[in-house]
């Protein structure tokens, strides 16, 4: 009956820790201490685990889809021809798959899914980073740099 309580206790234990790990992905580093029942602070696993297992319990980026405009006032326009440069000099070879651009003079209605999804105003040019299941892990619009489109590549394992 005693071994039975202990194994009880500590499955409660995993259990509560397994799910805020679940819940702390994908929160900046600062942010993902866990507590357990046991009072015990664990760092997450993520940052503890080298590779294999932990990488794959991010989220993973399938698609990048970056919503641009050919036709747009002049203030607009400058920042899509920049963004379009930096997206093909960042989008070569292997990553090139992953890049899906839409233009919304010529097709505003591939762009709807994305854009119902945010639920916000947006600006163009912008990138939104795209997992399997369709959900939008990360985006940004209007002026961004080559170094933080790279860096969030770099962080979703691109």
């Amino acid at each position: 009956m005693k071994k039975t309580k202990v194994l009880v206790f500590v499955l409660l234990a995993v259990a509560s820790l397994m799910l805020q790990m679940v819940l702390s992905i994908g929160k900046p580093d600062g942010q993902s201490k866990i507590c357990c029942p046991l009072g015990l602070v664990f760092t997450s696993i993520l940052q503890t685990v080298e590779g294999g297992k932990a990488a794959e319990a991010r989220p993973k980026v399938v698609q990048v889809v970056y919503l641009t405009a050919s036709q747009i006032c002049e203030c607009s326009q400058e920042l899509c021809v920049r963004g379009d440069q930096l997206m093909a000099q960042i989008f070569v070879g292997e990553r090139q798959k992953l890049l899906r651009v839409i233009d919304l003079a010529k097709d505003a209605q591939a762009a709807e899914p994305y854009l119902e999804k945010l639920n916000q105003a947006f600006q163009v040019p912008m990138v939104l980073f795209v997992d399997a299941r369709n959900r939008i892990l990360w985006h940004t619009g209007g002026a961004f740099s080559r170094e933080a489109i790279l860096k969030k590549l770099d962080e979703f394992g691109v």
